[in-house]
């Protein structure tokens, strides 16, 4: 099997422009309910306050939540291509290894 090993994420980090983005959510969210139910506007409630730690530790977690789902599917798929292989007759198995010699796509 051809593959590229996958590299792990550095943690989350703010960047300006993603803090400013950040604290702007709560408004644009309000903003754009206003918009798409005027005469409820004055029943919605405030926006919840910006907590910067909270927000990090949730995009940090998303974060590796899904690099570790991207590792295990990976996984999988290389698994059952394993299987496959191991299951296919002489001259299949030989018709593989000839495209895969052959192949100059993607590693993964």
């Amino acid at each position: 099997m051809k593959f590229t090993p996958f590299g792990r994420a550095e943690g989350f980090a703010w960047t300006a422009r993603k803090l400013a983005n950040a604290k702007k959510r709560g408004d644009r969210v309000a903003q754009r309910e206003q918009d798409r139910y005027p005469l409820l506007a004055n029943q919605a409630p405030e926006p919840m306050p910006f907590e910067a730690d909270a927000e990090a530790a949730r995009r940090d977690e998303q974060m590796r939540r899904a690099e570790r789902d991207l590792r295990e599917f990976h996984s999988r798929v290389w698994h059952e291509s394993r299987r496959d292989d191991q299951a296919a007759n002489p001259c299949q198995r030989e018709a593989i290894r000839a495209a895969w010699l052959a192949w100059t796509g993607p590693r993964t």
